[in-house]
């Protein structure tokens, strides 16, 4: 169980669309305490970053682990259809 605060994911945003891979990127700021609880070895399943209380909608994937800063969680999602280009 967390025992933090949840963390919205209101950091950052930002759409990538390129050909066929629409997709959204989203950047979350962890409390640098939460770090350390940050797996080094593999990319966190939805159960793993929402046991340290990232609280976003359905379809967010962490996707890449960005070293010099492991309190940033890096996510992606596709584009809904709607707003496909």
């Amino acid at each position: 169980m967390c025992k933090h605060t949840s963390i919205p994911p209101t950091d950052y945003l930002k759409f990538l669309l390129s050909g066929e891979n629409q997709l959204i990127t989203r950047h979350v700021m962890l409390p640098r305490e939460l770090s350390k609880q940050v797996p080094k070895t593999h990319l966190m399943t939805e159960e793993e970053w929402r046991r340290l209380g990232v609280q976003q909608s359905l379809g967010w994937v962490h996707y890449m682990i960005h070293e010099p800063e492991p309190h940033i969680l890096l996510f992606r999602r596709p584009l809904p259809k709607g707003q496909q280009k």
